[in-house]
């Protein structure tokens, strides 16, 4: 049996890294076992815990835990996926999560990633509840509202339903040229996402399941001034820093040579004992600026190799681990995390996502003349017209798709117009945060090790949206935020020649001079074969004889994907952009464990 948690200590974050799925009674298959190990062999033998009643069956899975914790009472079972901090009253919440209590505060207050389900075992009655931003996934199934299986990984949910989900086309094809599927889609016809900052339940088998939303994020932008948005910003991330990690014995951080992995270290509990790790496939700018930060603060710097194939030596087991619907590009950590022993970290902490909320990564801009040299950007004057212009179905495909993908792009943005007052062509692209095509990293990572990344904190973002939208994009919210913690670090370059503690007047000059000696460096870095970069040659990897050899191991299955293209297309390979080609031998991977 899972282990038992009779008392929960709502000062502790509660860290989970396994993943559940619920069956309702008589739904699901009955080898379940046999069929989540068959899932993930021959890559993980994966823990497997299943916990039944009348009212159902939760199965528990994760392939780096033995055991699992849940709490439960006389009359409540609650499980979850991720972290739940802020939980002081768990019968009060199972409550909540099962409609018999009408109070959405005390979901509200919880903080962390997380997913759970709850079930009050007298009656069967149930519930599950996404996070604030939906950074776990629900996925349910044959549908929200008739919902018979509920899970945190979507092809568990699809493959233990009876019968199995069958496979969505247009998703299969949104995979491919955005890397993944649209919310409330998902890879599986009869799947769907649970929405962002919902509860789901069903008072008796009969009935259809019931939603309501707990929690929004702000629906217009500019409402405070930058100033004081930059000082609650800080405040809050210095607080969702230390909280979690005060109680800690030991935290790895991954560093860059950036601005948002440097706060994070800055931030950190003085007594923690700390070690920083950053990636590369050899020495390179980045990793040497690492390390200057973290030897500037005292701190253990450990550089991690990577293999020249190591994205593609990864495809096969990490769609096992993240699910086949994300790309498996994203999960950088894969192997790195084993080999350097992150489970045996009390958290590994990183800087995702500052870009995407604090600096307004995916909102248009207007091209600056010496915009490379710092120069801050401006809105763009028509930010939907460039919206589309960038979610327009590519030539490629055959006609019913691209029709399909449009009416699906058209009726999400349509739904993002009801959500929010403005920035559409912006969220449309990261809300709720599955749409985020980085966030299949986060799904890899937690399920490996206790993941940690402050930046995806609910009330930053809601702090963050509130903030003028052109303070986002001019990097004058994330400068006035970031400048004291960047301060202990202030004389050591960006891995992109600027100093992140200074503004534009500063770094324009100096990134201009900088820019001409990394070129120089860059030269004699790639004249002795030595890495100039944290990221590999993608050209040179897609064209590389690994790739052809996986290609061709694949080339029965990729045959399958032709009805996907446009008839006129003869060589669908030769189509594609670079990692367009990777994302398609994802597909054949696929293809081939479904056969």
């Amino acid at each position: 049996m899972p282990e038992f948690a009779s008392t929960l200590d709502s000062g502790t974050a509660l860290m989970e890294s396994a993943d559940w799925c619920y069956l309702a009674p008589g739904a699901g298959a009955e080898d379940i076992a046999a069929k989540v190990r068959e899932f993930y062999a021959p890559f993980f033998e994966p823990a497997i815990e299943i916990v039944s009643g009348t009212w159902g069956r939760i199965v528990l899975t994760s392939v780096v835990a033995r055991s699992f914790r849940y709490w439960r009472d006389e009359q409540f079972l609650l499980f979850w996926a991720g972290t739940l901090e802020h939980l002081t009253d768990p019968q009060r919440l199972c409550a909540a999560v099962t409609g018999m209590l009408d109070d959405d505060q005390v979901l509200a207050n919880l903080s962390g990633q997380f997913a759970g389900v709850a079930i009050h075992t007298p009656t069967g009655r149930y519930g599950v509840f996404s996070d604030h931003l939906s950074t776990i996934p629900v996925f349910c199934g044959p549908s929200v509202a008739g919902a018979q299986v509920c899970a945190t990984h979507a092809d568990l949910a699809a493959r233990l339903s009876t019968p199995a989900a069958t496979i969505d086309d247009v998703s299969l094809v949104e995979l491919l040229v955005k890397r993944r599927p649209t919310f409330p889609y998902t890879l599986y016809r009869d799947v769907e996402q649970l929405g962002p900052g919902t509860v789901a339940y069903r008072t008796t088998p009969q009935q259809n399941i019931e939603t309501r939303r707990y929690w929004r994020l702000p629906s217009r932008s500019g409402t405070q001034e930058t100033g004081d948005t930059a000082i609650a910003l800080r405040e809050r991330f210095v607080d969702v820093v230390g909280r979690r990690l005060a109680s800690a014995q030991r935290v790895g951080i991954l560093l860059s040579g950036g601005a948002d992995s440097r706060m994070v270290l800055a931030a950190t509990p003085g007594p923690v004992e700390k070690h920083c790790f950053t990636f590369g496939e050899g020495s390179n700018i980045e990793s040497e600026t690492a390390e200057r930060i973290a030897r500037s603060q005292g701190v253990p710097w450990h550089f991690c190799q990577r293999s020249p194939t190591h994205y593609l030596d990864q495809i096969e087991p990490v769609t096992r681990l993240i699910g086949y619907q994300y790309e498996a590009l994203q999960p950088h950590t894969f192997g790195i995390a084993q080999r350097h022993g992150f489970a045996d970290y009390d958290w590994i902490a990183g800087g995702w996502f500052a870009d995407t909320y604090l600096r307004a990564w995916y909102m248009p801009k207007q091209h600056a003349p010496l915009g490379k040299y710092g120069q801050p950007r401006r809105p763009e004057a028509d930010p939907v017209s460039e919206f589309w212009a960038e979610f327009t179905a590519p030539e490629y495909l055959a006609p019913e798709y691209r029709q399909a993908l449009a009416e699906r792009w058209a009726e999400h943005f349509r739904w993002i117009e009801s959500e929010f007052d403005d920035n559409h062509a912006e969220w449309a692209q990261i809300w709720p945060v599955t749409q985020h095509p980085h966030l299949a990293g986060h799904h890899g990572s937690r399920r490996m090790y206790r993941a940690f990344e402050p930046f995806m904190d609910h009330q930053l973002l809601a702090i963050a949206a509130q903030a003028p939208a052109r303070a986002r994009i001019d990097g004058s919210l994330f400068r006035q935020m970031a400048r004291p913690l960047l301060k202990p670090t202030r004389g050591i370059p960006h891995a992109d020649g600027s100093i992140p503690y200074h503004g534009p007047w500063v770094n324009v000059p100096v990134k201009f001079a900088m820019r001409k000696i990394r070129r120089v460096q860059r030269k004699r870095r790639s004249d002795s074969g030595t890495p100039s970069g944290s990221w590999p040659s993608w050209p040179s990897l897609v064209g590389s004889q690994s790739m052809a050899d996986a290609l061709a191991r694949h080339r029965a299955c990729m045959d399958r994907l032709t009805p996907l293209f446009d008839p006129s297309i003869e060589t669908p390979l030769e189509a594609l952009g670079t990692k367009e080609r990777f994302r398609l031998l994802q597909l054949a991977v696929l293809q081939k464990h479904l056969n």
